[in-house]
């Protein structure tokens, strides 16, 4: 689900944002690199950055003041820099190379690549399935995230016989994650199944 910064779609969708450094790291290295948003979890995330890129500026999209102090001196001795203020849009330049962000009260800065992690809601079509079958959904650290949470490595639930897979079953969500879930949980099953 993408937030509500005017522009942000379009910036995903031509691959001037990215959702995760470590995923796509090696291609990004050494650019001019947006963090959008600030919480703790960021935070963590940017402390392994530094050996991508030197050049990385925190945008709080968040009232100047309103971030944690805490969370913002995190940032700082990061050797990174922040940009308080409500993102207000992001665009891509004439040539589609560039990503300029505006910032309230800050002006507009340019950048090779945002990251920006977006927030992840199981879907509304699903949500019946699991209440049906006694499936509680949680809620990950990012700022929202959530997911189904198996017993065990293999998609296993609470729920006899019913096993989870794919980004249902993680906070986490990564393409290759979830295609490995999928195999795992499928042959469980099938051995689980055969021995009800």
């Amino acid at each position: 689900m993408l937030d509500d910064v005017e522009g942000l779609k379009e910036v995903w969708d031509k691959g001037k944002a990215v959702h995760c450094m470590f995923c796509h790291g090696y291609e990004n290295r050494d650019k001019k690199l947006a963090q959008l948003g600030l919480n703790p979890m960021v935070v963590h995330v940017l402390g392994g950055i530094g050996t991508l890129s030197k050049d990385v500026t925190v945008l709080t999209n968040e009232p100047v003041g309103a971030s944690d102090p805490k969370v913002m001196d995190a940032v700082k001795s990061l050797g990174f820099s922040i940009i308080e203020g409500k993102v207000e849009s992001t665009k891509l330049t004439h040539d589609d190379d560039k990503v300029e962000i505006a910032v309230k009260d800050a002006g507009k800065t340019t950048f090779d690549v945002l990251l920006w992690t977006p927030s992840t809601t199981v879907s509304e079509g699903v949500r019946p399935l699991l209440d049906n079958l006694g499936l509680q959904v949680k809620s990950g650290s990012m700022p929202i995230n959530e997911y189904v949470e198996p017993i065990n490595p293999m998609g296993k639930t609470s729920v006899p016989g019913v096993f989870v897979a794919g980004d249902i079953q993680t906070p986490m969500k990564s393409v290759s994650m979830a295609l490995a879930s999928g195999s795992i949980a499928g042959a469980f099953a099938h051995f689980d199944f055969g021995h009800l």
